[in-house]
Order: C-alpha cells, then structure tokens, then sequence
C-alpha cells in the first residue's frame, strides 16, 4: 500500500466505426458535442474526414480527427479533435494517433498536415513540436452546434496554426525528441 505501480495497456489505432459514437461523448463529458461527432463520422462515410481512435480494450481512449475536404484547395489537410482521455494521458496514445494521422494523409498524397492548438496547451504543444510541427500564424475557429436537448451552441476558439510538411506516399519520419 501506498506505493506506486505502473499501469500499461495494450491499445490499438484505427477508424470509428458507428457503435463508437456514443463511447466518444466519454460518459458525458462531451455529450453536447453528439452533433460535431456525428457529423464527422457521417463525413468519415463520405471520405471528407478520417475519425481515428485509440482503441484502449475496445473503448475509444483518445482521437484525432482529419479533415481532407476543408483545405483541399491549399493542399492541406488539417488534423483536429485530438484529445485523450484524462486518466490515459502520458501513455503515447497522442503520439501514436498523430504519427497515425500523418501516415493518413500522406497515403492520400497530400503534403501538408495543419492543427490548431490552444495557446496555453503546452503538453500539446511540445508534442507537436518535437514531431516537427512549426508555428504558422494565429486564427480564431468558429463552431456551431445544436446539443441533443436542442439547445445551440457557438464556440470561438483562438488557437496557434502549426503545420508540417509531409512526405507524400511514404512512410511518415517519427522525430519523438529525445
């Protein structure tokens, strides 16, 4: 009692699939945020978004989302939504969905990945940091939604552009710092 042991699980990543919806809202934590998750994963149906999830004993324990469709236009392709759950975080379950979501896009050729993140993410930002990510300007994101009580919801974020250029059609070089 009183000592300190070490929790390791095994995890796998791959795609959401429709019996993961609910599980994505984490027991209620992001139960508002029902329409953004079915959106995407109707738009995962129709090849605009990938939703990939960090399956921990078939829970979704993290998740990071790609968006294909939204600057298509630019050659870009913009990895959003990545989160872990709290009592997961420090595993590498964010590294392996980021290393995941890069081998994505450059399998579909494009060659460049953009995320936003929150200016005082530090955890979030070092990551993407070290995985060769460079700050590419400041922009404030803009969300509407409707909550399954019918209540909507506006949200304005203002989050740091990072970006990194990708190979196209090669395996992904994993720079993980030390």
């Amino acid at each position: 009692m009183g000592r300190t042991h070490e929790l390791r699980l095994p995890f796998r990543i791959r795609l959401a699939r429709a019996d993961d919806l609910r599980a994505l809202e984490w027991g209620g934590e992001f139960w508002s945020h029902r329409a953004l998750i079915e959106d995407a994963f109707a738009r995962q149906t129709r090849g605009e978004v990938a939703m990939l999830i960090a399956d921990v004993n078939d829970y979704p324990g993290g998740q990071a989302w790609i968006d294909f469709a939204r600057k298509a236009d630019e050659g870009i392709a913009v990895i959003w939504a990545v989160r872990v759950h709290p009592m997961l975080r420090r595993q590498g379950l964010a590294l392996r969905l980021m290393i995941a979501a890069e081998e994505a896009i450059a399998r579909r050729g494009v060659g460049l990945a953009e995320l936003g993140v929150e200016p005082h993410n530090h955890p979030a930002r070092s990551l993407y940091r070290r995985l060769g990510y460079r700050e590419a300007g400041a922009q404030t994101e803009r969300t509407r939604w409707v909550r399954p009580d019918g209540r909507p919801l506006e949200l304005f974020v203002r989050v740091r552009l990072m970006r990194k250029e990708l190979p196209r059609h090669a395996t992904v070089v994993r720079r993980t710092g030390s």
